[in-house]
Order: C-alpha cells, then structure tokens, then sequence
C-alpha cells in the first residue's frame, strides 16, 4: 500500500510530527491503527533518522485475549529490535477507586505510561525531542469532535486534535494518521500481510464512543445523507485555524497586563484586559490560571463571572476558581491566586512563611548497585546519574550527597550537558522558560550546578555528563515529591 506510506510520509515531514534525532514513544495495542503505524514507522525510520520505543498497556479488560494482545506486540518489537516496555494495569479496578469511568481510567493509565517512559528516556541522557506517538486517524479525529460538541464543548473543543501538539506531563503528542482514513488502514493491513489483534469491545456500544462510531454517525450518514466524517474534520480544520489566531490574541494581551509573577500569585492590569474582547479577555485569564498551575476543570461558568467582577464598578471582590484558585481584584489590579495558607498581610495572595515552605519538593536520595537498578514505579518523576562520575568530577567529591538542594536558580548556576556546560539563563532561553516563571523553577544542584530540571514550569532537563552507562558499576537514584 505504497499510497498510504507516502502519504503519511508526507504527512509527518510537512507537519514537522518527527524529525531527525527525535526519540519515539510509540503506543501499539497490537490493532489495525497502532501496528499499520509500527509497520509504516520501522519504513520511515532510518530515512529520517530517529529512534523508536514501544509502549503497550495490558488494562486487564479482556482476561486471557490481553494477554494474548501483550504477547503479541512483546513478540513483534523483539523481532523487530525495538525494545517494548509493557504495563499491566487493572484499570476496571482503576475505575473504581477513582470514580472515573473504565474508558477514563484507561486513557489515564496510557498516557502515565507513556510519561514514565519518556522520564526513563531523560534519565538515560536522551538527545533530541522526545515525542509520545499514537494511531489515532481521521475517523477518530471526527468521532472527538462529535463527542465534544455532545458534551457542550466551546470553540477550542472544535478544534479537535493536533498533528503534533504538547500533551501530558509536557511531552509532544505526535498524531501521523490524523489524515488517514480507517478505511485505508485496514487495507495497508492487509495489503501488507499484516494480521492485527481485534479488540472486540470496540464493536459493542457500552461505551459512549463507540456508540458515536457504531450508531450515531451512521445515523447521520443514512438519515441526512452527505460524509458526517468529512463534514466534521473540515469543521475541526477551520476551528483550529480560528482557535490559533484568538490564543495568539490573548498571549498578547496577557503580555501586556502582566505586572507581576510570584510563585503563588499572578498580577495583571485590570483596564488592559476589561477593555479587550471578551473572547480574547477570557482566553488571556485562562492562561494566567494555566501559568499559576490551574490546566483543566476551567468552565466558562467561572470566566463569564470573572469577566462581570473586572468590568463592574466594585473596587474589591473575588470569585471563585476550580480547587483552591480565585480570581481577585483591587481597584486598577486583578490578581490570580492560589490559596494555600492564610493570608498573612491582608492583601491578596499574602502567605505566611509556612505556607510558602510547603511547596518546596522533597527530594529522596539513594546510591544502589547499578546491576541491581530498579526504576521507581509510579509517577512520581525521578533522575538517575552514575555515582562515581558524580564523585569524580563534582568539587565536592564523595560529599556531594549531602550537599544536594532544591531550590531556585542562583546567578552563576550551570548544567552539563552532552554538547557542554551551559548556563540555565542560557537553557532557559533556548527552552523559551518564559522571563516571569523562570523564577518558578525548581532545580536539584550541587552548589552551582545544577544536576536535575524536574518537570513543571518547564520539561525536565538533566545533567547528561553524568548519565548511566552501560559500564556503570553504581546509580544515584532521586525521587521527587511534594
């Protein structure tokens, strides 16, 4: 199917979804999407030139059939020379304990995984992007958009997904079958000799997007006549478009109406952003909640009431925000606030000292054997370094370890990495840490150097002089928490 692989060649390189040097995180199920893109990336991948691991997750929602599907995908990448990394994860259970649904719990289950992985690449001195790739398709793409508007989606929601865009934990989201039919896939498939694994769940309608699949949009098709499928990925085409020039907008006013960023507070120009459109006004507050730690649950409930308070006359007032956040105002001032403390001073976001502390992260330490290395379950974020580099070359020596802090950068702090000792001004402005949250990153040093970026403000960075190696003999393991 020579058709498909130059089209979804083409379709990476005009996008710019996977370049020369990236690190691949593949998701394979073992079905039609994630293996014809397995069978299209191994193609692609010594022409372009970058380097490819596979994730696959065993949920546990089909006993005996996952297991199957696990071997399988485990069989293929060894075949193949990729290394799979596999979870097994009971996300019914999963379900349960968080009260979310099956397909929730799944979804998050994956994208933990993904993360972990890519944490995992980091710690191994990983050059180049690292970028999570999935088969999601342009069915899919159309099935998304339906989904939103069902559940009352603004104009973003449109939009739908993004060739490539940032995901969870600030990882690039690569999507290179976002133009591909599924009907084209499952002819790759089998033009190609390939015999994917059939996850019959996905031909029941329990779950509200297969129903959307298996009913809805058939419906449409046979009752109104015209592509429903067509129809939606050229309306989520035009609402990208849109959703792209209005965040642009709003970047620009929340440019201009920031006046200060605190590690608990954001201040903005009360009259620069009451006079804009409230359409670019909304947006622009979104994003300073977003840059004081606020990324999801925002409705446009809390917008539209945070959009009456800054254009009323009232000198003072505050409304409420998802979790512990509030929007503020004080006469020509609004401020964006998380509350963890009281309020010591009165004014808005003050914080006692004890409050403050308590968003410093905790740092565990431990040397291990490096034959005997474990990686930390979960996803707490962690870094691993060769403990005997680190003692041969760091000032300190062997003392080093206790001598390990976290907290903000210090004029003068430098990090090593594998092209060389770079300043973290210098990192920050190659990483576009924007100026006002430079001051928000927390960093894991020695002295002046600086050995560990952890995830947060920006994506985490290492000392890669310091990496494991395959002649390592011991692993200084550190696990951040807060």
């Amino acid at each position: 199917m020579g058709d498909l692989l130059s089209k979804v060649r083409s379709y990476i390189e005009d996008n710019g979804i996977i370049e020369k040097g990236d690190r691949v995180i593949l998701g394979l199920s073992g079905g039609p999407d994630s293996l014809c893109l397995f069978d299209i990336l191994m193609k692609v991948k010594d022409e372009i030139g970058f380097s490819l691991d596979v994730v696959h997750v065993n949920h546990k929602f089909r006993p005996i059939e996952a297991e199957l599907d696990q071997e399988f995908v485990e069989k293929l990448c060894e075949e193949n020379g990729v290394r799979c990394h596999s979870f097994v994860r009971d996300c019914n259970e999963i379900a349960k304990t968080t009260g979310r649904t099956p397909e929730e719990a799944g979804r998050m289950v994956r994208y933990e995984s993904f993360c972990k992985v890519a944490m995992q690449l980091e710690t191994e001195g990983a050059l180049g992007d690292i970028k999570i790739c999935v088969a999601q398709n342009r069915n899919d793409q159309a099935e998304t958009i339906l989904f939103r508007l069902i559940r009352g989606t603004g104009t973003d929601g449109l939009a739908g997904m993004e060739p490539l865009a940032r995901g969870m934990g600030g990882y690039l989201m690569a999507r290179p079958l976002l133009q591909s039919d599924r009907s084209e896939i499952e002819a790759y498939c089998y033009e190609e000799g390939l015999e994917p694994r059939i996850d019959k769940t996905n031909k029941e309608a329990g779950y509200t997007r297969n129903r959307i699949r298996l009913e809805l949009i058939p419906f449409i098709d046979e009752k109104f006549g015209g592509d429903i499928t067509r129809a939606m990925v050229r309306l989520g085409m035009n609402a990208s478009e849109d959703r792209d020039f209005m965040t642009r907008e709003a970047e620009k006013l929340y440019g201009r109406a920031l006046i200060e960023r605190g590690r608990n507070k954001i201040k903005l120009d009360r009259r620069a952003i009451g006079s804009a459109h409230p359409s670019v006004s909304r947006r622009a507050i979104a994003r300073a909640f977003r840059s004081a730690g606020l990324e999801q649950d925002i409705e446009r409930v809390h917008l539209i009431n945070a959009g009456r308070l800054i254009d009323g006359d009232s000198s003072s007032g505050s409304v409420d925000f998802p979790g512990s956040y509030r929007l503020a105002v004080s006469y020509d001032e609004i401020w964006i606030i998380r509350d963890e403390g009281s309020h010591a001073d009165g004014k808005p976001g003050g914080m006692t000292e004890e409050a403050e502390n308590k968003k410093i992260p905790e740092i565990t330490k431990r040397v291990v054997a490096a034959d005997d290395l474990e990686y930390p379950d979960g996803m707490g974020q962690f870094a691993v370094f060769d403990a005997d580099v680190l003692e041969d070359n760091l000032i300190r020596g062997a003392a080093y370890f206790d001598a390990l802090e976290v907290r903000t950068r210090q004029e003068g702090d430098f990090i090593n990495l594998n092209a060389g000792r770079k300043s973290i001004q210098d990192l920050f402005v190659d990483m576009k840490v924007p100026k006002e949250l430079r001051g928000d990153v927390w960093l894991i040093a020695c002295g002046s150097e600086v050995l560990w970026i952890p995830e947060g403000v920006c994506r985490a960075r290492y000392a890669e002089k310091y990496s494991l190696r395959q002649n390592s003999s011991r692993a200084l393991v550190l696990e951040m928490s807060y």
